[in-house]
This record gives structure tokens, sequence and C-alpha cells, in this order.
């Protein structure tokens, strides 16, 4: 499996005009850049306190936190792999982590969806299930996601978690691996 690099996150292209606006303009919903969502801008602001110059790691997860309560689903994604990574200086809850990943995964986000696969094989959720962890996987895969096309593919040649193994299926999906890049 992949490990998690969180510099794979799209950031978007708006990021240095979100990094201009005020804080307290992205808090108070009164953005004067039209072309940039107030949610993407918190989201911004949190991936600067995150990874940028002015690093801070308690406003980089309030900045999240702030997405996540208008359902950003990147920033949800981003939430939840904090805590279940326990990272930022969050204690490791895979419960709030999960429900985080879920919701985004809900919300469309491809990563989120591959992520909720994790969740199921690593036993994030409860026990391990591979049938859980590969039908989220598959879900990503169809999405888009070439990490999760090659799992996909995986599972298929290697008939886990009780799924009959199928060389065709499985060189089907590397193929589409492949192709995404």
């Amino acid at each position: 499996m992949r490990p998690v690099h969180f510099s794979r996150f799209c950031i978007s292209s708006n990021f240095r005009k979100a990094l201009s606006l005020p804080a307290s303009a992205a808090f108070l919903n009164q953005s004067k850049d039209s072309s940039l969502s107030v949610v993407e801008a918190m989201r911004n602001l949190g991936l600067e306190y995150e990874h940028g110059i002015r690093a801070n790691a308690s406003l980089a997860v309030s900045w999240y936190r702030k997405a996540a309560e208008k359902e950003d689903p990147e920033a949800l994604c981003r939430l939840g792999l904090l805590y279940c990574h326990g990272g930022l200086g969050l204690q490791t809850n895979y419960v709030k982590g999960v429900g985080c990943l879920r919701q985004a995964a809900e919300k469309g986000h491809v990563e989120a969806m591959f992520f909720m696969g994790d969740a199921y094989r690593l036993g994030w959720v409860s026990d391990s299930d591979g049938t859980a962890a590969f039908a989220w996987y598959l879900r990503s895969a169809e999405a888009g996601d070439k990490d999760a096309m090659y799992v996909v593919a995986l599972y298929y040649a290697d008939g886990k978690f009780g799924f009959p193994s199928d060389r065709e299926l499985s060189l089907l999906w590397l193929r589409k691996a492949a192709e995404a890049g």
C-alpha cells in the first residue's frame, strides 16, 4: 500500500490569492475576491499554516476545522487524515478521522474514498474488513484514482479476502492504472 503523502493533495490554483486574504475576511465570510470561495480561503489558510513560511500547527487545524464545518471535502479529507495519523499535534482518533473521511468520500472526494479503503483494510473502523476495503478502493478506482486502480488490480490478482482470482480483471485494472499515469 502507498504511504500517506500529504503533498499529493490538490492545492487550489488560487492558493496565492487565498494567502493574500486577511484571515478575518475568510472567518467573517466576506471575501472581496469572487473567484475564490470563502471555504477555499479557509482551507488554503490551513494549508499555509501547515506547510508555509508561517507554520503554526494549531492555526492550521483551526482553519481546516472551519472549512470542514462548511463541509468542504478537501478539508474534511485533510482533517480526517490528521486525526487518523495524529498529525499537527492532534491525538490519534480513528472515530473522528474516519468520520471526516467518510463525509468527504460521500461528497465525491476521490482520495477520501481511497483512504476509506485503507481505514477498512487497516482496521481503523473496527476489525479489518477486506470486503468493505475493496468496495471503497473500487469506488475510488472507478472515479479515476490511479493508486486505487492498482490496488484493485492486486485484489483481483491475489484473490484476497475471499475474492476469486481473476487475471483478466487484474490486467484490465493494471492497464487503466498505467494509462492514468
